[in-house]
Formats: structure tokens, C-alpha cells, sequence
């Protein structure tokens, strides 16, 4: 199953640098109802539970998540020069 997950703006303002659970990517996949969403970025799977039931599993992280984790891990909210624009992705369920 394929599923559009789709970062926007409140994920970006809410999100935190450096942190896995609560960066704008993990932010918009727990809005998209998965439960305990990890983004370790540097091109590792991204984990998720799809129920309280299951256990995590791991999916390929899109490269264009992977880029944006490392900008916004490297500058966060900090410099006025570098801006976050939303986006949206897909992953595959298996």
C-alpha cells in the first residue's frame, strides 16, 4: 500500500533539529496515523507502528526526506538565510 504523507508548514514551525521523534518529517507521519514515527535520517529506513499492536517496522526513507533532515538537522530555525518550503512523499506499506 502506498501512502502520501505531506509535511506542511505547522510540521516545519513544530518540528525539532536533531531529534528523530519530533523533527517535521515524524510530525507529519504521526499526523498521518502512524504511531512512535522515527526519522534517523543519513539514509536509514524510517520506523513506524501502524497499531499499538504491532511492532515497528522500517521503510526506505525517500531520498528528498533525506535532504531535508539534513538541512533542517544543520541549521534548524536559526539562520534568517534558510528557509523550509513543504512537501509532500511516498511510502510503501508492506
Amino acid at each position: 500500500m502506498k501512502v502520501v504523507v505531506k509535511v506542511t508548514s505547522k510540521h516545519i514551525k513544530k518540528g525539532r533539529p536533531g531529534c528523530t521523534n519530533f523533527c517535521p518529517v515524524a510530525c507529519a507521519l504521526a499526523d498521518a496515523g502512524f504511531l512512535d514515527p522515527t526519522v534517523p535520517g543519513r539514509g536509514k529506513p524510517l520506523k513506524i507502528k501502524l497499531n499499538k499492536k504491532d511492532e515497528s517496522i522500517q521503510v526506505p526513507c525517500p531520498q528528498k526526506v533525506n535532504e531535508f533532515v539534513e538541512k533542517f538537522d544543520r541549521y534548524g530555525h536559526g539562520y534568517a538565510d534558510v528557509t523550509y518550503k513543504p512537501f509532500q512523499f511516498k511510502i510503501n506499506i508492506p
